[in-house]
């Protein structure tokens, strides 16, 4: 019966160590990436239903810019992003009541320690349909 011997181990703990600490770092990075990915599609959803949600509540609102800034004398618009993202546009995007919206192009981006990322969405009038631009 054969053993292994203490270098043999040693060798082949090495070659673990080192492996992972090539692949670990590449894993975290796939893992954010998935996650801005997860929350880019949740904003995405949020903003596809703003036309209903101007119609539900029977008011029209603008869409300038978000988070709103304290000074702004613009109303709330019924809107919540995770933690990081903010959205501008060139021109303000109208809800109206009827649940249309004028349509317009928005800037999303997301500036974390490492990264920012930034995103182009248009949205088509009359029901603001987001559509992701390359």
């Amino acid at each position: 019966m054969r053993a292994f011997t203490l270098l043999e181990l040693v060798i082949v703990l090495f070659i673990f160590a080192l492996l992972s600490s090539i692949v670990l770092p590449k894993l975290i990075t796939i893992y954010d990436g998935i996650q801005i990915s997860y929350q880019r599609d949740d904003i995405l959803a949020k903003l596809a239903i703003l036309g209903y949600t101007a119609y539900e509540q029977g008011e029209n609102f603008s869409l300038i810019t978000y988070p709103i800034q304290n000074n702004s004398q613009l109303k709330p618009i019924p809107l919540e992003f995770p933690a990081g993202w903010q959205l501008n546009t060139h021109q303000p995007i109208n809800f109206y009541s009827n649940g249309f919206c004028g349509g317009g192009l928005i800037y999303l981006s997301y500036q974390d320690i490492k990264q920012r990322y930034s995103f182009r969405v248009s949205l088509e009038s009359p029901f603001c349909k987001p559509i992701l631009q390359p």
